[in-house]
């Protein structure tokens, strides 16, 4: 299941990281984690009836998780069930009320909503609660998509400052121009991104943030370049 986890976001290679799955559950078919994170592969790839399938069997296996069942929530969020997701991510936080990244995922499943006040307030809580660069960026897109430029770049110059002894990972950059609408920085940014191997360029294909990136050719070659797309 840690070799699939390396093939997945290392590696980009979904043929080798089933494998590698579903070996795994072979080997231990009561081993809730490989069902976990084979119900996210299978999500990256798009095919999220069997996805849905495997993180249920994952929450049969271990159903006070909260980690699992927020990652339930990710899954619907992808799906676009964002009501399903809802529900997931208030249950890992009926099992955890501190856990941000249920509290993250659920800022992101409300701006898709257009829910954009309540989706700040649970951006600004998972921020307050770990602080980590992923929330700043996060937060500084919701800013982004509510109209709040200010705010948003602020949330850039924060991460910048909280990041003195290294840069600042491309792909929040790419996220916070995406939320502004800046097409070209969101590009120049994605690339900058796949040449750094962000682990977070696997979840390009489905996650609804870059939704208004998805006529333009560039992103097309990107997911191609990820190994997300067929070939022309």
């Amino acid at each position: 299941a840690s070799m699939a986890q390396v093939q997945l976001f290392n590696d980009w290679n979904l043929a080798e990281a089933e494998a590698s799955f579903k070996r795994a559950i072979d080997l231990k078919p009561n081993y809730e984690t490989a069902h976990h994170w084979y119900a996210i592969m299978l999500a990256v790839a798009g095919r999220f009836p069997e996805a849905i399938d495997r993180i249920k069997r994952a929450q049969a296996l271990d159903p006070v998780s909260p980690i699992i069942a927020k990652d339930a929530g990710v899954i619907y969020y992808y799906a676009g069930q964002y009501e399903l997701a809802l529900a997931e991510c208030n249950k890992a936080l009926d099992l955890s009320p501190d856990f941000y990244p249920a509290r993250a995922t659920l800022g992101d499943i409300y701006l898709q909503q257009g829910k954009r006040e309540e989706a700040l307030a649970e951006l600004r809580k998972a921020d307050q609660l770990e602080g980590r660069l992923l929330t700043k960026a996060a937060l500084g897109y919701g800013y982004a998509v509510s109209g709040q430029k200010e705010k948003a770049l602020a949330a850039l110059n924060e991460m910048r400052r909280g990041s003195s002894d290294r840069a600042v990972p491309a792909f929040y950059v790419a996220l916070l121009y995406t939320g502004l609408g800046q097409k070209d920085a969101a590009f120049k940014w994605l690339r900058q991104a796949y040449q750094e191997r962000a682990y977070r360029m696997i979840y390009l294909k489905v996650d609804p943030v870059f939704a208004s990136l998805r006529s333009d050719p560039r992103f097309s070659g990107l997911l191609q370049d990820i190994g997300l797309a067929p070939a022309n």
